[in-house]
């Protein structure tokens, strides 16, 4: 009878092992999907709001019934944000409102799903300029001194504005994920 050694057995993989393992297998769509499944199935027992432990059962209970994911997340969206110098999502109003007029029905897929986030957060930092310049609003161009390259200025100024969106957009997912995190059963 041949025994084998111990080093020839491979070791036994953890559930997380062989999830990443599977998931390595799968196109993008798939792991988009799965991503969405996930979410479905912590939308049922987890709240996607950081300040969970805030709030009442009934409220909890209110959030859990909501199927929407898209509108789940909207009720995230952080009002600040760390690198954020220039953009003042209070100047829009109610900026969860200016926020889910951005997002709309693809908040999951900008913030979990195959979309570019960077693509988004340009259109985000370009609308958030319109609507500054429509209120009449100042930014920081708007003090420049005499001879100073005014356009060199609002270019710079409207580079930083869409990295601060991409920042929004980045921290927001982070947030939401610890969020859950800290909801995790096992730990």
């Amino acid at each position: 009878m041949h025994t084998f050694q111990s080093e020839q057995i491979p070791p036994e993989p953890t559930v997380e092992e062989t999830l990443l393992r599977l998931i390595r297998c799968l196109n993008t769509s798939e792991k988009v999907n799965l991503i969405r499944d996930a979410f479905s199935m912590l939308a049922e027992r987890c709240s996607f709001d950081p300040l969970y432990k805030l709030m009442t059962q009934e409220e909890l209970e209110r959030e859990f019934e909501e199927d929407d994911l898209d509108l789940r997340l909207h009720g995230t969206s952080p009002p600040t944000w760390p690198g954020q110098e220039i953009v003042k999502l209070d100047d829009l109003g109610d900026h969860g409102a200016w926020i889910m007029d951005m997002t709309g029905d693809d908040t999951f897929n900008l913030l979990f799903g195959g979309y570019d986030i960077k693509i988004w957060a340009d259109d985000m930092g370009i609308f958030y300029l319109d609507e500054i310049e429509k209120q009449g609003l100042p930014l920081p161009s708007d003090f420049a001194k005499k001879g100073e390259p005014i356009e060199a200025i609002q270019a710079e100024e409207e580079k930083q504005i869409k990295l601060e969106f991409l920042s929004f957009l980045r921290y927001w997912r982070e947030i939401i994920l610890q969020t859950l995190e800290k909801q995790n059963p096992d730990e």
